[in-house]
């Protein structure tokens, strides 16, 4: 049953959700850094800081009437009804990563320039023994970080490094992180401390270390990692992570430094306080081994390389990842104890960062799961409807909107599927009714606009993007694809271009009561997405099939609107109504202009959603 009406025209009711962002306003970077001598039962500690940064049927007529500066047109076809790229019903989980895979250059189009990695691995030293395990972690740890859209310096693992190559290296690596939101610095190879006082010193492989002034002129001190503080253009703060795999090396001659200081290679590193808005983590307490381990990675490193990976569809975050590596050595029983200092505060992040901006036009997911998504052009449009059209006074005055950036958009309306995955993931607390419909490829009804906020959230943490509801500007702008005509097809509705309900008078049957099958719109209720041809720019269902929830409040006054297409939402929405767009399976023809606007406060069965990301 229905619930009971209030509110608006078709108004159906529902409570507002404010979306708390975590860890959205900090800008994080990681350094991570495995050193250590790897022989057999020498000491070894990972140390892991983060600090603040530096440097269907047959082809349907064109529209008429363009309007300004329109996308891209794509013409209706037969062929696209069934173009959806539809997802999977389910998703399965990679496997940890415990052998190492080698990069490859397929990211290149997705790194993002605002999160930085640099990875080293050094393992052939001209005066050591070869290591067996740092180049093997090096590659494993940047093929996860390319996998996740970091830009790596130098475009992969940077291999056994002279001290001329590791200083041109890092000072790379702060050109690209000046501006960046997130560093990461992965280093694998040997270190030293003389006492637990002391620096520590990271080895290139032609150090020769034969007095102990050496340290000085032929190593690179870890605090030359170290970024100082600042905020990006938009206030965000940058944050540096540093994780040390490594253990306290004592091989090297360091003649003049008393044995005592020397160390005996059988304890590892002292912990580095963390800084401000940084988090410092090691492989092993200090004085407990560090074990290299008997596969291709080292124990810790293998543990690394699985809590960076999902769980149950989720990435993790930042965190959350060294909270699964203490609990994998916990659970193994293992002597190594893990340590770690952090001065992050409430700063958390998702471990995923975002693509770089596509180009206009591009359709595609953001991941596997991921509904398709389309770039719409930036453009400039009127929002409303002219007197001539409809006797709704709240589509009036016609407003001229401008967006001045690209913006992405569903080139559908969620599906069950989609939906249903992010229930499976934890994120989404219900899987709603169907009515005996159906699932699958039918777009999810009976959501709130929580849910389908709660449904963006868990993009958001899946890919990094910002994902969120359209703003009704931004819905229309997509809707009427550069027409002026009340619907994108023309003056007339067409049941070959939606699936809508019957033509009635002005007072409307009940909600759910005025379903009509007729011609091409075969559904009585909801038909599959993408059943009908798509408009110009390549979306389908903008029209009928579910109304669409929207971020704005209901009504909001065009007299008001932001001319650059933000939502309208201030502190409380009246009577708890948000914006529906484009009507549903059972509205009448009116309700499925590309003007006509509605409102609700709760779910209902010819409610849904698509999602909107930044670009």
């Amino acid at each position: 049953m229905e619930p009971e009406e209030t509110g608006s025209r078709r108004s159906h009711g529902y409570v507002p959700w404010l979306l708390a962002g975590v860890g959205a306003a900090s800008l994080v970077g990681w350094t991570l850094a495995g050193i250590c001598s790897w022989r057999t039962n020498q000491a070894c500690t990972v140390g892991f800081t983060v600090g603040p940064l530096v440097p269907a049927g047959s082809p349907a007529p064109e529209a008429p009437d363009i309007a300004v500066r329109p996308a891209p047109r794509a013409t209706p076809s037969a062929a696209s009804r069934t173009a959806i790229d539809s997802p999977p019903a389910t998703q399965v989980a990679r496997a940890p990563a415990t052998t190492m895979p080698v990069p490859s250059e397929d990211n290149l189009e997705t790194a993002n320039p605002d999160y930085v990695a640099l990875v080293i691995g050094n393992a052939s030293y001209e005066t050591q023994t070869k290591l067996k395990n740092p180049h093997n972690d090096a590659r494993a740890i940047a093929a996860s970080l390319r996998s996740k859209n970091y830009t790596l310096v130098g475009g992969g693992p940077q291999l056994d490094l002279s001290l001329k190559q590791f200083t041109e290296t890092l000072t790379e690596f702060k050109r690209l992180a000046r501006n960046a939101h997130v560093a990461i610095v992965y280093y694998a190879g040997h270190g030293i401390q003389i006492d637990d006082e002391q620096p520590i010193y990271l080895i290139p492989v032609d150090a020769k270390l034969e007095r102990e002034g050496d340290l000085v002129d032929e190593t690179i001190e870890l605090k030359r990692l170290q970024l100082p503080a600042r905020r990006s253009g938009d206030g965000k703060e940058q944050i540096l992570v540093l994780i040390l795999d490594a253990c306290r090396t004592s091989n090297f001659p360091l003649e003049g430094l008393e044995p005592a200081k020397r160390g005996t290679g059988q304890r590892g590193l002292k912990a580095v306080p963390a800084t401000d808005r940084s988090f410092i983590a090691f492989s092993a307490s200090s004085g407990e081994p560090a074990s290299d381990g008997e596969g291709e990675n080292s124990p810790y490193a293998k543990a690394l390389l699985s809590a960076m990976e999902p769980r149950q569809n989720q990435l993790p975050f930042i965190k959350d990842v060294f909270s699964r590596v203490d609990e994998t050595f916990r659970s193994n029983g293992q002597r190594q104890n893990p340590e770690k200092s952090d001065k992050l505060g409430e700063l958390n992040f998702t471990l995923a960062a975002p693509q770089k901006p596509r180009s206009v036009g591009w359709t595609g997911r953001d991941c596997p799961q991921c509904p398709v998504i389309t770039i719409l052009e930036p453009g400039s449009f009127m929002i409303g409807s002219p007197e001539t059209e409809t006797e709704f006074d709240d589509e009036r005055p016609r407003t001229r909107i401008t967006f001045k950036a690209p913006f992405a958009i569903g080139k559908t309306e969620v599906t069950f599927a989609e939906f249903d995955a992010c229930h499976k993931a934890g994120y989404c607390d219900r899987k709603p009714s169907d009515e005996g419909w159906g699932r699958g490829n039918l777009p999810v009804i009976n959501v709130t606009r929580d849910e389908a906020i709660a449904y963006t959230r868990w993009l958001r943490v899946m890919t990094g993007n910002t994902y969120r509801l359209p703003s009704e500007a931004e819905w229309e702008y997509a809707a009427r694809a550069g027409t002026i005509t009340a619907y994108p097809w023309g003056p007339e509705p067409r049941r070959d271009w939606a699936n809508y309900g019957a033509e009635v008078a002005k007072d409307l049957p009940p909600p759910g009561k005025n379903a009509k099958a007729e011609g091409a719109d075969i559904w009585l209720h909801t038909a599959p997405v993408g059943s009908f041809p798509k408009n110009r720019w390549g979306l389908f269902d903008m029209h009928g099939n579910v109304a669409e929830w929207i971020a704005d409040c209901y009504p909001a006054p065009y007299s008001t609107i932001d001319p650059n297409g933000r939502a309208f939402l201030p502190d409380t929405c009246e009577k708890n109504l948000y914006g529906v767009r484009g009507g549903g399976w059972d509205s009448p023809p009116e309700h499925i202009r590309s003007a006509f606007r509605d409102g609700s406060s709760i779910s209902r069965s010819f409610i849904g959603f698509r999602v909107a990301r930044d670009n």
